[in-house]
């Protein structure tokens, strides 16, 4: 009687399903504590224009030009 007792216990998020969530806004934990929020207001239509020639732009810098200006 416990063990299924423990197994229907296990399933109630499953039934229950995914909690809603707000999606106008990202919220972040600071180190110290605090929180921050930024809100989100776009459009699905109105995507901003990307620039996607370059690869790795993540890296802020361009590598090639970033070893020619400073060698090893």
């Amino acid at each position: 009687m416990r063990i299924e007792l423990y197994a229907l216990a296990a399933l109630v998020p499953a039934m229950i399903g995914p909690l809603p969530v707000s999606a106008h806004t990202i919220t972040a934990q600071l180190c110290n504590g605090g929180t921050v929020t930024i809100l989100i207001e776009r459009d699905n239509e109105q995507q901003p224009e990307r620039d996607c020639r370059f690869q790795a732009c993540h890296a802020g810098t361009c590598r090639k030009r970033d070893r020619l200006t400073q060698p090893s």
